[in-house]
C-alpha cells in the first residue's frame, strides 16, 4: 500500500511541477510579482517528486509537506496578500484566465495535483510501517 501511496504522490507533486511551469511560461507569470515563487514551486514539485519513488516509508513526507504549502500560498493569495520579492500580489478565481488542458482550468488541475499529493503522501506514513504476520518463534526472539 506505501508504493502505490508513494507512486500517486509522485505523480501528482510532478504534475503540479509541470502545471507550474506551464503557467509560468506561457500565461504571463514570467513577469508577474510572483514569478520567482512560481519558478521554484515548478522545480521544488519536480524535485521532491522524484525523492517521493524512493522505497523508503518517509520518501512521500517531503512532497506532502511542500504540495501543502503550494495550498497554503494559493489560499493567501486569494483571501489576503501574498508577499513575494516585488511586492504584495493578490489575484481572485482560477487565474490565469484561459489557462487550460482539456477545457479545464490549469489553476483546478493544479489544485488537485496538490491536493493529491498532500493526502496521498501523508497517508504513506500511516500505512507505511513495517508490520510483522507472525511472531518470531521463541528461539528466535531471544536478545
Amino acid at each position: 500500500m506505501n508504493t502505490v501511496l508513494r507512486v500517486v504522490t509522485a505523480i501528482a507533486s510532478i504534475a503540479a511541477g509541470a502545471i507550474h511551469w506551464d503557467i509560468w511560461a506561457n500565461h504571463g507569470y514570467r513577469s508577474a510579482p510572483v514569478r520567482e515563487l512560481i519558478l521554484a514551486s515548478a522545480v521544488l514539485a519536480v524535485a521532491l517528486g522524484l525523492l517521493a519513488f524512493l522505497n523508503r516509508r518517509w520518501a512521500a513526507l517531503p512532497a506532502a509537506v511542500a504540495n501543502a504549502l503550494f495550498l497554503a500560498a494559493f489560499a493567501v493569495s486569494r483571501t489576503a496578500e501574498l508577499p513575494t520579492l516585488h511586492g504584495p500580489w493578490k489575484e481572485m478565481g482560477l487565474a490565469p484566465e484561459g489557462a487550460e488542458l482539456l477545457g479545464i482550468p490549469t489553476t483546478l488541475l493544479l489544485l488537485v495535483a496538490e491536493g493529491v499529493a498532500v493526502v496521498c503522501g501523508l497517508a504513506s506514513l500511516l500505512f507505511g510501517r513495517a508490520r510483522r504476520t507472525a511472531p518470531l518463534p521463541g528461539e528466535f526472539a531471544r536478545a
